[in-house]
Formats: C-alpha cells, sequence, structure tokens
C-alpha cells in the first residue's frame, strides 16, 4: 500500500487537469500542501482548494450561525450544502490545472459517507490518498486543537483508513483515474513534498 500506483490515467478521457490529495482527517494532508506551497514547490498556475475551507467560507457569508467547519452539517441541510458543493466545482474546473484538498470518504455523525457522483462531476486526473501508521494518526489528532473531531481508537481510525483507501481505488478505477499512495511519517516529509511536486507536475502537462 506505500507509494503503490495502482492505476494509470486513461487516456483521451476527457479528464479535468485535477489534482485530488485525500486521506482520512488529521493524516497529514494539510501539512504537507502548506509546506509545498511555502517551499515554492507548487507552480502559480495551479490553484489550490481546501474543499472543507471553501465550503465553511461560502457558507458563513450566507449563513451567520455557521461558527465552526464542524457547524456545516449539524446546522444545515443537505440540499443547502449541495447547492454550495457545486459551485465550488465549477470554480475548481474553470480555474484547472487545480488541487483539491478533500476528504473522499468523511465521518458524518455515526456514519462514514462517500458520495461517488460528485467524483464523476470531478473527473479528475489522478488521486493521491495520504497514508499513515493509525496510532500516528491519534497521535496528531490529539495535538490538532483547531477542529472538534470524534474520538476514534487506532483500532477504528485503521478500519476507517482501509475503507477509505479501497473506496478511493474503486472511485479512481471507475472514472480512470490514475491514484497513488502516500506514506506519510514524522521523518520523511521531503520525500512526500519531491512526490507531491512530481503529481502537481503532470496535470500542469
Amino acid at each position: 500500500m506505500r507509494y503503490i500506483e495502482r492505476y494509470h490515467p486513461k487516456e483521451g478521457d476527457g479528464h479535468n487537469k485535477i489534482l485530488v490529495i485525500t486521506g482520512v482527517p488529521a493524516v497529514g494532508k494539510d501539512y504537507l500542501l502548506s509546506e509545498s506551497k511555502r517551499l515554492g514547490m507548487i507552480p502559480p498556475s495551479v490553484r489550490s482548494f481546501s474543499f472543507g475551507e471553501e465550503l465553511f467560507v461560502f457558507l458563513r457569508t450566507l449563513y451567520p450561525q455557521v461558527k465552526t467547519r464542524d457547524d456545516i452539517r449539524t446546522l444545515l441541510s443537505q440540499d443547502v450544502i449541495r447547492a454550495a458543493v457545486e459551485g465550488i466545482i465549477f470554480r475548481m474546473i474553470q480555474a484547472q490545472p487545480s488541487m483539491l484538498n478533500t476528504h473522499v470518504v468523511y465521518r458524518q455523525k455515526d456514519s462514514i459517507v462517500t458520495n461517488p457522483d460528485l467524483d464523476k462531476r470531478i473527473h479528475p486526473h489522478s488521486y493521491l490518498f495520504v497514508w499513515s501508521e493509525p496510532d500516528q494518526i491519534a497521535k496528531w489528532r490529539s495535538l490538532d486543537t483547531s477542529r472538534t473531531r470524534p474520538t476514534e481508537s487506532v483500532t477504528n481510525i485503521a478500519l476507517h483508513q482501509d475503507i477509505a483507501l479501497e473506496v478511493v481505488s474503486v472511485v479512481a478505477r471507475h472514472t480512470g483515474a490514475s491514484l497513488k499512495t502516500v506514506w506519510n511519517r514524522a521523518d520523511n516529509t521531503q520525500e512526500n513534498l519531491v512526490l507531491i511536486q512530481e503529481k502537481v507536475h503532470e496535470i500542469t502537462l
């Protein structure tokens, strides 16, 4: 699973020049992307979208009761959220080449949820799945005070991560996108930054 390229994109299939970076919460996606930008490893021509942040900023301007990202799914209807999501997808496609930092599989209350129709509309060139040891993810979550997340055991984190990877694998196969996994550890940041730079370069060709 670590550093495995499962699929190559189908040629001539009209993919958007979009790289989707995904993984379970607190696996290190945000950190790797922020470091890539700080070090100038992402070309200025590539627009970066954080789906959760884009959604939060947009909905907060319309609904003052939304104070945190966690309020979106607890206070707003699915129809409102869906309309906002469609707008973000449209802007992202218009801005390509672009990167999308998102959860293809996410927790919603006590369920694990996915929406493959969104991925079909995004129709990305490739997926980069960030993976880490479950106990390391649990440690990173305990240090992150910016979000309120349900407490998960290391065993449940491992299960959630395995489910997420398999779902992303199925989505990539059915949409004809490439999929590569990144093993994220505290001691291999530079190696992963170079890998992200290479994947970003692919969507600029």
